[in-house]
């Protein structure tokens, strides 16, 4: 028999809808890291919320798990659920986010004091500014570009399954990575 770490995610897939809890189990393994990581950059004001989001994707995946056809690869359907998820989140935390404003405390514009500098500690500083600068350039663009730069940059995914999981012509995935790299370019160009 094979173990289940060696079989391919559409044979884990049936077995799943089966009930077969141990493949629900690898295939929660396999996505895990993965699937956190689109979270944080789909809706990275969720902080702290990001292993929710992820277990609403995999309830709603293994919820309709005899819906999946098999006509794209699971991966593909998988981050189409997490992506409509994320969205979801995102928009109820923008909800939730007016009615909780509040005027400032009176003690935010005060200055925290700097431990001495060291040359490991300045390294690691200039690294965390860039990509702080670098998120928050990914943050300003607009959500359909940002969604397909993310799948294709920090997941390696195809341009065939972007155009799958966003319900659009490859070309128009094409595109929008396309115009999304040279915005963001223009946006890092112009912080720095």
């Amino acid at each position: 028999m094979i173990a289940k770490s060696e079989m391919r995610d559409e044979e884990l897939v049936g077995r799943c809808a089966e009930g077969d809890n141990e493949a629900a189990s690898e295939l929660v393994s396999r996505y895990m890291q993965k699937l956190l990581q689109l979270a944080q950059l789909l809706a990275p004001e969720q902080r702290g919320n990001y292993e929710d989001i992820v277990q609403d994707v995999f309830l709603k995946a293994f919820k309709n798990i005899h819906l999946f056809q098999g006509n794209a690869s699971f991966k593909t359907w998988l981050y189409a659920i997490a992506r409509v998820t994320s969205q979801d989140w995102r928009r109820n935390f923008f909800r939730r986010s007016l009615h909780l404003l509040s005027p400032l405390t009176e003690h935010e514009n005060e200055f925290i004091s700097l431990p001495d500098a060291e040359p490991a500690i300045l390294n690691r500083l200039a690294t965390e500014e860039s990509t702080r600068l670098l998120r928050q350039a990914l943050e300003r663009l607009p959500h359909k570009l940002k969604t397909a730069l993310i799948l294709r940059e920090w997941d390696g995914l195809s341009y065939d399954e972007i155009a799958e999981i966003l319900a659009v012509p490859s070309g128009t995935v094409r595109s929008r990575i396309h115009n999304a790299r040279a915005l963001l370019a223009a946006a890092l160009k112009e912080d720095l």
